[in-house]
């Protein structure tokens, strides 16, 4: 078996058998109760971790099976060994996460949602409306917290001449997103400590929300700022002469008393609309 590590010290290996295809998606994921979705999550970990053992891609079927995966926003309870009704799930999770794997979840459980499909098709129409698609040249998108990729798997309703390139702190969500589009460009870290080397068509994606401040020595201008306002300056900041950033973003985006973002986006950058 052959290995690489890249810079950022995240683990590429050759991976041998097995078709090499990125997954294509056309329905709306249909999550569930509460329980439903811990069963889906936790079905979906055990078969990246067997996936990634063997040394292989993930199958179509496979790649079904993991894209039901939708993180742990708003099953606190899971991670809860006080609560009786959630015992049996609590002693499965514990069985198959680490202690790396169980505190990043367990963190996870107040800000990692699933974006519904309705919004991701919104950003893409809203990328055709602007021109985006009118040539046929390869478009270089990013998205700086990718989660599992449903905006790589809708893409091919809108064109199939995207590149992706994706980066996701969370080590189980990225391993699953590297199974479901093994032909994009992957990377498990933080947005911030991500080292630019190109300019990109295009920003898009669903960034976390909260006032937790991004530390970003590197950056006076952003250094501190809040996580979402952090997310869309560092994208214009790395967009091409014509590029264009989507996001999914709250009102107090725009309504906040703080202006120093909107500043920054109004010398940067030309606001397209909202």
């Amino acid at each position: 078996m052959e290995t690489a590590t890249r810079n950022d010290g995240y683990e590429r290996r050759s991976l041998k058998s097995g078709q090499k295809l990125d997954f294509i998606s056309d329905d709306e994921i249909y999550l569930g109760s509460l329980k439903d979705r811990f069963q889906k999550n936790l079905q979906a970990i055990k078969l990246s971790k067997t996936i990634e053992q063997e040394n292989r891609y993930a199958t179509k079927q496979e790649q079904e099976i993991l894209n039901k995966f939708s993180g742990w926003g708003g099953i606190p309870q899971a991670f809860d060994h006080q609560n009786k009704e959630w015992e049996k799930e609590f002693k499965e999770l514990i069985s198959t996460l680490d202690y790396a794997e169980y505190e990043k979840a367990k963190t996870s459980t107040l800000d990692a949602f699933y974006t519904p499909k309705i919004i991701i098709d919104t950003i893409y129409q809203g990328l055709n409306q602007l021109g985006f698609n009118n040539d046929d040249h390869t478009k270089e998108i990013f998205e700086p917290s990718a989660g599992i990729g449903s905006f790589l798997s809708y893409a091919k309703n809108y064109s199939d001449k995207y590149h992706f390139t994706c980066v996701e702190l969370d080590t189980i969500s990225a391993n699953i997103l590297k199974h479901l589009h093994p032909n994009q460009t992957i990377y498990n870290k933080a947005f911030q400590h991500h080292l630019f080397d190109k300019p990109y068509d295009a920003f898009i994606g669903n960034p976390p929300f909260g006032q937790k401040k991004i530390l970003d020595l590197n950056d006076p201008t952003l250094n501190k700022t809040s996580v979402h306002n952090y997310f869309i300056g560092n994208a214009i900041k790395n967009l091409k002469e014509d590029g264009i950033a989507a996001f999914v973003v709250s009102s107090y985006f725009l309504d906040s008393k703080n202006s120093t973002i909107r500043n920054f986006i109004a010398e940067q950058a030309t606001f397209l609309g909202a």
